[in-house]
């Protein structure tokens, strides 16, 4: 007979007791105790400042050097990593230890090709003969289904897209045969069809080569599809944990009862009242937006590239139209034609029934007191040596908006709209947190009183209860002022709950429009019904789908 304990504990891969974490004089994590197994998946969720990438900074040995400190116990392979130098936890990062960065853009060399980075993790597998690390590297670009293996390895990394870098780190990660991968966010900045193709793969290697997986994430619902036990963190301390069925199907905190609610895929409906009847006029004069056939190629003859292709829409006054699809679809281009960014090839816009294409400078400077856009990045659009006042008022200045008195009394209306006080005027960009700058970025928008709001996927750099909060916020800002929303996504969920009208994009193409409720009950187009079946639902729908799209047929076997 097997003991059973004696199993048990040689399955155990990582036991975290007593963690406690320090920077400086400041404690940011308290108690806090997970274990995980071999061939398991554990995931650390929570907000911004909830301490889950802190944690596993402090496992990792990354902290700081001079001001992080951590105590307590991350005992792997019998030893204590806390307790460990930096010349002690070089013998298991990368070798025992891989960690797969949140931004695979900042992780790899810009001057460097993939293939001469790769070799760096090739020496951990003991391999000298740079033939023979460059076949295992070939390998395990193909094990992780990346097209073109020589070519990925003669790459630079601007030449390869976001999801391509990522599965090159997670191969490089692989690479080695670590007992226990870290991931921080691997797929927080990818589309959707490209996300679920990571985590497909993840899961793939975590089963074939028996690693453990440490997933940090503040996604509830996909770390309750993706792993087997959730530790769920708020402040640096451990709110619950368990089995991720029982937490996800019943938490017990009010904490993560509101993470749970937060997730757009699990709460569909949450601003269908808010929301009201769609406007039934169709005639495009009526419309707050009508796009008519757009086109917009870059280059020449043979280098011409058809960014947009064809392109036609309509946004109702008072209503949200959303523009999904993947990155290179060609949505961002459409919206840069549409605010006067780009020039349209070809093809008809209207604004409130006005024809944009014809207008002159002037005209676009008056078109700019109705529409207004609202960027991806309120952290790159905000002038960091701004004030917050200065940020607001910039659109009143440009445009001449009554007396500097007036302007000072529009910033405060504005920034009371938003939910910020009066503290926040003297402030900058760096003192406020991701959904305070959000917050500006809108306020500064509506400052000139538009009447349509452009959204370049506002929510993409939050976390997902901050992301509810802004969307609060801009369902309760159109309610009052009857505003119009442009809203450009790849996340199919949150694009469910937040739009009245959808048009999905690929390839410079609208290959499907309709209202919301058409395109996700009664999809169409095959690259729809993709996009939509790419987004976790609920646990067993994840679960059914990874099953039987799992892509092993593509790496199976690759490194043996």
């Amino acid at each position: 007979m097997v003991n059973q304990s004696h199993t048990e504990s040689e399955d155990l891969l990582l036991q975290v007791d007593g963690l406690n974490v320090w920077y400086g004089s400041n404690q940011v994590v308290r108690d806090v105790h997970f274990q995980l197994r071999r061939g398991q998946a554990l995931a650390l969720i929570g907000e911004s400042g909830s301490g889950k990438s802190t944690i596993t900074k402090a496992i990792l040995g990354l902290l700081p050097e001079g001001l992080g400190h951590a105590e307590g116990q991350a005992i792997f392979e019998g030893q204590n990593l806390l307790k460990l130098s930096q010349r002690g936890l070089r013998q298991f990062r990368g070798t025992e230890l891989g960690y797969i960065p949140q931004d695979p853009g900042t992780a790899l060399n810009a001057v460097r090709t993939i293939g001469s980075q790769a070799h760096e993790a090739a020496s951990l597998t003991g391999v000298t003969d740079n033939k023979e690390q460059r076949q295992l590297i070939l390998q395990a670009f193909e094990q992780v289904g990346l097209p073109e293996p020589q070519r990925v390895y003669d790459s630079y990394p601007h030449q390869l897209s976001g999801g391509m870098l990522q599965r090159v780190l997670i191969a490089l990660t692989v690479l080695p045969r670590p007992a226990l991968i870290v991931a921080d966010e691997p797929t927080s900045a990818l589309d959707v069809t490209v996300q679920k193709i990571i985590l497909d793969l993840l899961d793939e290697l975590r089963t074939s080569l028996n690693i453990g997986l440490l997933l940090i994430t503040h996604d509830l619902a996909l770390a309750a599809q993706r792993t087997d036990h959730l530790v769920v963190l708020r402040q640096g301390q451990v709110q619950e944990s368990g089995t991720s069925s029982q937490i996800f199907e019943n938490p017990q905190t009010e904490y993560a009862r509101k993470l749970l609610a937060d997730v757009p895929s699990l709460n569909t409906e949450r601003y269908r009242d808010a929301r009201g009847p769609l406007n039934d006029s169709s005639a495009h004069k009526k419309d707050a937006i009508y796009v008519e056939d757009v086109v917009r190629h870059f280059g020449h003859s043979a280098e011409l590239v058809k960014a947009v292709d064809g392109v036609s829409f309509e946004v109702k006054r008072g209503s949200t139209h959303a523009l999904v699809g993947e990155s290179g679809s060609g949505k961002t281009t459409t919206v840069r034609m549409i605010v006067g960014l780009e020039t349209p090839t070809a093809g008809r816009i209207f604004l409130s029934g006005q024809d944009l294409t014809k207008r002159s400078t002037k005209d676009w400077r008056e078109a700019r007191r109705q529409l207004q856009l609202v960027y991806q990045n309120p952290f790159a659009s905000l002038d960091p040596a701004w004030s917050v006042a200065k940020i607001i008022a910039e659109p009143l200045a440009r445009l001449k908006y009554g007396s500097r008195a007036q302007q000072k009394v529009r910033v405060r209306e504005v920034l009371a709209e938003v939910g910020l006080d009066e503290s926040f005027l003297s402030r900058r960009p760096a003192q406020l947190s991701g959904g305070q700058r959000q917050r500006v970025a809108i306020a500064r928008a509506l400052s000139l009183r538009p009447e349509i709001l452009v959204l370049d996927e506002p929510t993409s750099a939050l976390d997902v209860s901050v992301q509810a909060d802004i969307l609060d916020l801009l369902a309760v800002l159109q309610r009052e002022h009857s505003l119009t929303y442009l809203f450009v996504s790849h996340d199919l969920a949150l694009v469910r709950q937040v739009a009245d009208t959808v048009s999905v994009m690929r390839r410079g193409v609208v290959v499907e429009s309709g209202t919301t409720q058409k395109i996700f009950e009664n999809p169409e187009h095959s690259y729809t019904q993709t996009l939509i079946s790419s987004v976790p639902s609920s646990r067993g729908d994840v679960t059914q789908g990874v099953q039987e799209q799992s892509p092993s047929h593509i790496y199976a076997g690759a490194i043996a």
